[in-house]
């Protein structure tokens, strides 16, 4: 039920609240990823920290970063959490997959789309638009997903992805079953398997370790983590908070800062 998106084709969606559970319309996650050393194939989970557990392989993260030696931490890079955002969506067009055009589908994405939507539900553009129009399936605001190829600084050869030149568009009506629609919205949180931190353990030793048992982090690192696993994303609480808003009264005022893990993990690690 997850979009896909293809280098040069633009996408259409209007976003879609959760009615029965306003705070679960946009699930904030992280996930690990990496290519296993044992078997060469991509393995992935999420982050216990997703859901405030302590997860084994970020506490071994920040331990190599803080003592490991310079190849040690040039293969723990691997290693670093990846933050990520899901919100259910009404497909007004699909160019790769015009199948899933008037569906409910599941929208995936990461910083660069993140920004843009929380400027238009509570930054620079949420004058013009805000949560009622972002939210609003039948008169409300459209998405377009500008899905491109850019090459890299480094030699003009690698190539990534971008959605930088996504934007929301002026409110519009469409002809849509909004009851229908808000009955066919997804269980964001039952997309991917929750996960224990005795099972990321047991990912870390197999899968980048090469091991079958062994390589426990020590307890003095989980104190250290405390901090960071605690921490939630200024940007993910201003997207609860004004969800929340659509439908209550009030709205809470939020802080402006947003660091990535990595830059959290840095900060600590300064301050020490």
């Amino acid at each position: 039920e997850i979009l896909k998106f293809q280098p040069g084709n633009t996408y259409q969606v209007r976003l879609v609240p959760n009615p029965n559970s306003p705070k679960e319309t946009v699930f904030h996650y992280y996930n690990h990823g990496w290519n296993s050393n044992a078997t060469g194939k991509f393995v992935t989970a999420l982050c216990p920290t997703t859901f405030g557990d302590t997860c084994p392989i970020d506490a071994y993260y920040l331990k190599t970063y803080r003592t490991g030696t310079e190849s040690e931490k040039a293969a723990a890079s691997v290693l670093s959490r990846k933050e990520g955002w899901m919100v259910n969506v009404y497909v007004v067009s699909d160019p790769s997959n015009p199948e899933n055009e008037g569906k409910v589908k599941i929208l995936r994405y990461g910083k660069e789309l993140a920004k843009i939507i929380e400027s238009a539900l509570s930054g620079d553009d949420s004058d013009e638009f805000g949560v009622e129009k972002v939210f609003d399936v039948e008169n409300g605001s459209t998405l377009r997903i500008k899905c491109e190829n850019r090459t890299g600084n480094r030699g003009g050869k690698a190539q990534y992805i971008t959605y930088s030149s996504s934007k929301f568009l002026a409110p519009s009506k469409i002809e849509v079953d909004v009851d229908g629609v808000l009955n066919s919205v997804h269980d964001l949180k039952s997309v991917n398997k929750q996960t224990s931190p005795a099972e990321m353990q047991r990912l870390l030793d197999e899968h980048f370790f090469n091991l079958t048992t062994g390589s426990p982090v020590e307890e003095e690192d989980q104190d250290e983590y405390t901090q960071i696993r605690e921490e939630k994303p200024s940007s993910v609480k201003k997207v609860e908070t004004v969800v929340e808003s659509t439908f209550e009264t009030s709205k809470e005022d939020v802080n402006e800062t947003d660091e990535s893990t990595d830059e959290a993990l840095k900060k600590l690690l300064a301050d020490l």
